[in-house]
Formats: structure tokens, sequence, C-alpha cells
């Protein structure tokens, strides 16, 4: 049975005249894929991308590192950061609620990110996000 679903769906067979650089592009379209996918997961972290995607947390994170310049937890903190802003400017919801749609457990952990990436705290009111969205825009 299990050697019958092994070989149900072989794996596809890959060529092996990539240069260096197109079979770095491939793990990293896998990465970016797996972030924009699951970011907004409560329990999404690096060790869950690594686990994903079949990569040990040390390869993830040096590779995401090398090909980006910033560290994967800082990228998905980032992401997260910018989902909220929009919930909040767009659909008037809570901060609360903006940061669990965005994949944060802990308030208080969203508004020390969100300080960081915003250098103000998330409770800013409308119109100040607002402006600031205008002229990032």
């Amino acid at each position: 049975m299990l050697m019958r679903r092994c070989f149900a769906h072989p794996p596809p067979v890959r060529a092996f005249t990539l240069s260096a650089g197109a079979a770095r592009e491939q793990p990293m379209e896998r990465i970016m894929q797996c972030v924009n996918e699951h970011y907004r997961d409560l329990d999404f972290n690096v060790s869950r991308a690594a686990e994903y995607l079949g990569m040990s947390v040390p390869y993830l994170s040096n590779l995401f590192k090398q090909q980006t310049g910033i560290g994967l937890l800082n990228y998905i903190s980032g992401l997260r950061v910018k989902y909220a802003k929009q919930c909040i400017l767009e659909r008037h919801i809570s901060v609360a609620q903006a940061a669990h749609e965005a994949g944060f457990e802990n308030i208080n952990t969203f508004i020390r990110i969100f300080k960081k990436y915003e250098a103000r705290r998330p409770e800013a009111s409308t119109a100040e996000l607002e402006m600031s969205s205008r002229r990032e825009g």
C-alpha cells in the first residue's frame, strides 16, 4: 500500500542544467509563495515555514537573509503590520481585531512591533494613518 502511494505520483524530473542563480531563485520563489500564503496564520513563524517547505530552520533563515538582506521573521512581521494597518484604514476595525487578523496572537506584541515599523502606536487616529498612507502611496 505504501509503495503504491509513493509511486502513484512520482516526483517531477528536474533538468540538471540550471545555473547557480536559477537554482537559488526556485527556493526563493517557494519561500515567498509560502510566506504570502501563510503570514496571517496565528501559528506561522520561521519554524512553521521551514516545516511547510521541507527545509531546516538555519538553511531557510540563511538563504532568505542572503537573498533579501533582511531576516525572515522581520519580513513576516513587516507584512503583518502592513496588513493590519490596511485593515484599520480600509475596514475601520479595532486595533485588536486588525492585529488578530494579521496573525498576531498577543496585542502587546503587535503594539511593540507596530511601533518598530511605524514609529508610533497603532492607536493613532485613522486620520493620521490615512495621511501617512497618502504620503507613502
